[in-house]
């Protein structure tokens, strides 16, 4: 009997392969679809198509996970095809939120924390997050400095909360934080999730940065099954939808005769010319020069794989934008690599690193110019449209000449030049690379008591040139400094140290308690060199001829600045079957840009919620699927520029 049963048993278990394809309730294949069986370690990924092909026991269970999608469990039998279908869950109260230093299920938040929906930001042609991040999460507002190409938007949670600090959020990047958002650094598609801590109760863990709100981004990593080849570009049109109705050559000389009926006479009228002469005069629209149709292409590539030990990822980038104003555009090259590596069941290692390069040109369309109050666009809009018929400069071409010598509507004090000149030769470069890397160990001590070990880097060199000819505003001749240009250089350094204890205990299913110990320190360098000179000879050497200028028309510039912080934190999360929650937490930060006698903040938090959905009398309450009611107070920090005195007015309590 027994010598029977047991081939019979092991040819029950025999594994054998069986395949399938995965798609979405409208039939479009899933791509990347995690395919597991159940309590082994053997899984795979779907292709291209949506098919998977794995080893499974019959009587084994196959599991279908995805991000943005339900789980699906399908039991194996006799079969060896299996055609799955998975149903869409964006924003599920089991999504894993990121909440600083750690993550939670979202049915689980005590605080005030918001998230991107990834599935629509992705559809978002841009080229830096905080453009797609605009009326994406409620209290997030984003506004653009202004419409150049490679310029980064502000973007201000919940109100501006200071009057006369900086009211940027704080940005977390990997567990990284920064006071910069690195935006031009990281491509959209790299993004795995966005998520925004706004009450004081959930930014209280960053202490004195975290005031303004904090914004927390994780990448992509890999994910275990086959290596996936993704591609994704797009080329587009970028151009402006109106512009701006201007006077046309009739309408503005009637408007000197109102304002200047001496220039009207003796210019516009000479030579027995008439005001209704000028209706049929051909009228000069500068916006007709200045502005094109610009173009936005983008390039995203990635290879991503692993298996139950090791998961990679190595992605590049490339964006190329032109703007809809003349010689202005943006252009990006960008790598990111991360690995992760399980060395034993209680170690785990990992890498992220990011590098970028890229570059900003043309004239700031926003920056005031050398005449007082004279934008770049203003003197777009503010070209006159028509030279005199018969009058002194009735043979001027006003769209080759520089200087327009007409003068009739500021009393010959308005030395006026040609805006398609000026952004022609005008010569403005921003150059940028950008090194992010950040590692970590995680540590089991016991299976209820973890150590994380993390530090990174990130290094920001920024080149910027300048040089004004003198058929630009800022270096002809009716500017005292004649032609001109510079040179600047600025390096910045910032280095994190984070060591980390976290403590996870579960009693009967039903008591959750997780203790989180912190210990961090920061540190940032910033300098700052420049070389610029006036009076410039031999301009057609650009930039090559700052050098020549004479002594006495050059200046140098050297400066740095530094600090440090160190900062340490406790936070508890306790909740009873997910109904009863409760959360608290202090941070002390010290920094060296805190008063003398006052180097130390201590920002307290506490918060709690109560899931009633979950309480039996609402279970015949059909139209309500989860309600909670939340409580917090919260103390976080604003820390300012380099001088900085922390005191009640640096501290927001909500």
């Amino acid at each position: 009997m027994w010598i029977l049963l047991i081939p019979l048993s092991l040819f029950a278990q025999q594994k054998r392969t069986v395949s399938g394809t995965v798609s979405a309730k409208d039939g479009t294949p899933l791509i990347g679809v995690t395919v597991m069986v159940k309590n082994q370690k053997t899984g795979t990924s779907t292709d291209g198509s949506g098919h998977f092909t794995i080893s499974a026991s019959p009587g084994s269970t196959l599991v279908f996970t995805f991000i943005g999608f339900g789980k699906v469990e399908q039991v194996v039998d006799n079969r060896t095809e299996y055609n799955v279908r998975m149903s869409e869950q964006a924003g599920t109260l089991n999504d894993v939120v990121v909440v600083g230093y750690a993550t939670q299920q979202r049915k689980d938040l005590t605080g005030s924390v918001g998230s991107v929906n990834m599935k629509d930001f992705e559809k978002a042609p841009v080229k830096s997050f905080d453009e797609a991040l605009a009326g994406r999460v409620a209290g997030v507002a984003v506004a653009s400095n202004d419409g150049q190409p490679g310029s980064i938007s502000n973007i201000v949670i919940r109100g501006a909360g200071s009057i006369t600090q900086d009211n940027s959020p704080l940005y977390v990047i990997d567990g990284f934080p920064t006071e910069s958002s690195n935006a031009n650094a990281i491509s959209p598609a790299d993004i795995e999730s966005i998520d925004v801590l706004k009450d004081a109760s959930a930014t209280a863990i960053y202490g004195a940065r975290g005031s303004n709100g904090v914004i927390l981004i994780t990448t992509k990593k890999g994910k275990t099954g086959a290596p996936q080849v993704t591609y994704n570009g797009y080329y587009g049109w970028q151009q402006v939808p109106n512009k701006i109705p201007l006077m046309d050559a009739y309408e503005f000389v009637r408007y000197v005769g109102d304002v200047n009926p001496g220039i009207f006479d003796s210019v516009y009228l000479a030579g027995g010319a008439k005001l209704d002469d000028y209706r049929n005069k051909e009228s000069i629209d500068m916006q007709n020069f200045v502005y094109q149709v610009g173009q936005n292409q983008n390039h995203d590539i990635a290879v991503r794989g692993g298996n139950d030990k090791t998961r990679y990822s190595l992605s590049g980038n490339f964006n190329n934008q032109k703007g809809i104003i003349i010689n202005g555009g943006f252009k990006r090259y960008q790598g990111r690599f991360s690995l992760d590596q399980t060395v034993s069941s209680k170690l785990k290692v990992g890498l992220n690193a990011n590098y970028a390069y890229n570059e900003t040109y043309g004239i700031p369309v926003s920056a005031t110019n050398f005449y007082a109050s004279a934008t770049t666009l203003y003197s777009v809009w503010g070209f006159r449209p028509t030279t005199s018929i018969y009058g002194r400069d009735s043979a001027v071409n006003l769209v080759d000449e520089f200087y327009d010598p007409g003068n009739e509507l500021a009393n010959n004090q308005d030395y006026r030049v040609n805006p398609l000149q000026n952004i022609q030769n005008q010569y403005t470069m921003n150059k940028v690379n950008n090194l992010f890397a950040n590692a970590y160990a995680e540590y089991a001590i016991t299976k209820d008591l973890t150590l994380r070990i993390a530090g990174g880097i990130n290094t920001v060199n920024t080149e910027i040139n300048i040089f004004n000819n003198s058929k630009t505003q800022s270096g002809s001749k009716w500017n005292s400094n004649g032609v001109n240009g510079s040179i600047e250089f600025r390096p910045t350094s910032l280095w994190r140290s984070e060591n980390a204890l976290t403590y996870r205990k579960t009693w009967n299913k039903l008591h959750h308690l997780t203790v989180l110990g912190v210990f961090e320190a920061q540190g940032y360098k910033n300098s700052q060199r420049r070389f610029s000179a006036n009076q410039i000879p031999n301009e057609d050497l650009g930039m090559d001829a700052i050098d020549l200028a004479a002594p006495a028309n050059t200046s140098l510039l050297s400066l740095s600045s530094r600090w440090t912080m160190g900062s340490g934190a406790l936070r508890v999360n306790y909740d009873f079957d997910s109904k009863y929650l409760f959360a608290a937490s202090i941070r002390a930060d010290g920094s060296s840009k805190f008063a003398a006698g006052n180097k130390w903040g201590y920002f307290p938090a506490v918060s709690a919620a109560w899931r009633f959905s979950s309480e039996a009398f609402m279970k015949d309450v059909k139209f309500i699927s989860d309600a909670k009611i939340r409580l917090g107070y919260g103390a976080s920090g604003n820390r300012p520029g380099e001088r900085l005195c922390l005191s009640p007015s640096t501290t927001a309590y909500q």
